[in-house]
């Protein structure tokens, strides 16, 4: 078994060593804290004082062109109650029925994808030919994506998931690509609706008071997607 040397764990083991957290300096080119201990973790993630969107601090999206602005919107940078209510919806959706019927066609992905290793015979790269299709072909299949479509939406997701990977601007045309395909398939779902959970997310409506938009399922999509792929 061979180690990805890109991926050193080390520069974390050194910050725990230097406080629970450090200062450190974003992608964004600003100053933030790093905290790097569990428990630390723990008491950050749900304080109310600290915030995941973008707009949370002053410049906090200065690494994006303002034409972009927008582009990025997935649960990952949404606070509550914006995100609980959001991530309910998608609690909803994913019924016993739902997850139960995921089991033969996750078994058919995995005895093509092994199929296809033994096929390239050794040595073969786990993650490459296993890990890192699985879950994204498992999550396009639940979304309704196009088996013709999902190669690319696989590309993408991978592309905006990479860290220190491709440029900034490859990185936002995989944003926008990924954003106006699931824009694209969202209003497809309206029209003709499937048996999938796009579908079903458009027509469970949400909340009387307040009813899931499209603009709303197309984030669902985009953070399902992204949080499918393999981080690098």
């Amino acid at each position: 078994m061979t180690v990805d040397e890109g991926r050193d764990l080390t520069p974390i083991t050194e910050l725990r060593t230097v406080g629970p957290v450090t200062r450190v300096m974003m992608l964004s080119g600003e100053a933030g804290y790093a905290a790097t201990r569990f428990h630390d973790a723990q008491r950050i993630l749900p304080d109310p004082a600290f915030s995941c969107a973008h707009t949370a601090g002053p410049g906090a999206r200065k690494h994006l062109p303002r034409k972009h602005v927008g582009s990025g919107r997935t649960l990952f940078n949404l606070d509550p109650p914006e995100h609980t209510r959001l991530r309910r919806m998608v609690s909803k959706a994913f019924t016993r029925g739902r997850v139960e019927a995921m089991g033969e066609e996750i078994q058919a992905v995995v005895d093509g994808l092994l199929d296809r290793m033994a096929a390239t015979g050794p040595p073969v790269d786990l993650v490459e030919a296993l890990c890192a299709p699985l879950p994204i072909a498992e999550i396009c299949g639940l979304l309704g994506v196009p088996y013709e479509d999902r190669e690319a939406f696989h590309g993408w997701a991978d592309a905006i998931m990479s860290v220190g990977g491709p440029p900034q601007e490859e990185v936002l045309q995989a944003r926008r690509a990924l954003q106006g395909d699931l824009v694209a398939l969202v209003a497809a779902k309206r029209e003709e609706p499937a048996d999938d959970l796009l579908s079903a997310l458009l027509a469970a409506g949400g909340d009387e008071e307040e009813p899931i938009t499209e603009a709303e399922v197309v984030t669902l999509g985009v953070t399902l997607l992204v949080a499918g792929t393999r981080r690098r």
